[in-house]
């Protein structure tokens, strides 16, 4: 084979293989999600991946600021950031969120997040966005 095709081969597979890994990849909705209508609340804790199943951590970065990280085969494959207080309580703190998901091969909006008082648990509350969203 030509020095040339090779080279087309080679981009050929990069281009397939930087694809397949650089999108949203749609994950099982977790079994212990709670779906209400459009609204989905999955609950998150601050205990790391053991499996290499997909899993919901609840993770803080640089004082106040938390994050839902979605890890898969101990590697995180989607994150959803707290951008700013919406509402304070007794039971926890919500948060604006950012980021999207496919689950079960549904678009998901995060919606916000909601830390409870013991800043190591809470849930990431989800919206399904509508059919004309989804590419």
């Amino acid at each position: 084979m030509k020095r040339t095709n090779w080279l087309l081969v080679v981009l050929v597979v990069l281009a397939f293989v930087w694809f397949r890994h650089s999108g949203a990849p749609s994950l099982p909705m977790p079994g212990d999600a709670r779906v209400q209508g459009a609204t989905v609340q999955i609950p998150v804790t601050m205990t790391p991946a053991t499996t290499s199943e997909a899993y919901w951590n609840l993770a803080k970065r640089g004082g106040q600021t938390y994050v839902v990280q979605v890890s898969q085969a101990r590697r995180v494959v989607a994150e959803f950031p707290a951008e700013k207080p919406i509402a304070d309580g007794s039971d926890g703190t919500d948060y604006t969120a950012g980021g999207r998901i496919q689950l079960d091969g549904t678009w998901y909006r995060a919606d916000r997040i909601h830390v409870n008082s013991d800043g190591t648990s809470g849930y990431l509350e989800l919206r399904r966005e509508a059919a004309t969203n989804q590419p």
